[in-house]
């Protein structure tokens, strides 16, 4: 891992770390830990897209889930530059309910369709299908 880089977009960073090494077959990653980082973990977890996911000081491992059916694709929606939300009735499913949008609400992250049943609406993350 390079030091003293500085990332702009974190939780982009951390998503196209997970999506590259899922395509090049890698079983886990490192990579630096931050709260809204372990948050975005657990939705991936609950997803079955990360096994597991551990903290070691600054140091966040997953372990991926390379027995899915199918190719993890990411897109990335609200960037630092382009914040991008959504009230819980303009929330849409992604590949007719095959994938899920991240959302980023004032009750923590979850999925679409968690947003939904709580009626709140955030700041969309990303499509990952």
């Amino acid at each position: 891992m390079v030091k003293g880089v500085i990332i702009t977009d974190p939780i982009g960073d951390m998503l196209i770390r997970i999506k590259n090494a899922y395509l090049a077959g890698k079983e886990s990653l490192d990579l630096p830990s931050s709260n809204a980082k372990e948050r975005v973990a657990k939705v991936l977890e609950k997803r079955v897209i990360v096994k597991a996911y551990s903290i070691k000081g600054s140091i966040m491992t997953i372990m991926l889930n390379l027995e899915r059916d199918r190719v993890l694709q990411i897109k990335r929606l609200s960037t630092s530059g382009k914040r991008i939300y959504m009230g819980y009735s303009q929330l849409y499913s992604v590949k007719g309910g095959r994938g899920f949008l991240l959302v980023n609400t004032s009750q923590g992250m979850m999925t679409e369709v968690e947003a939904k049943k709580k009626k709140i609406g955030g700041e969309v993350l990303a499509e990952i299908f």
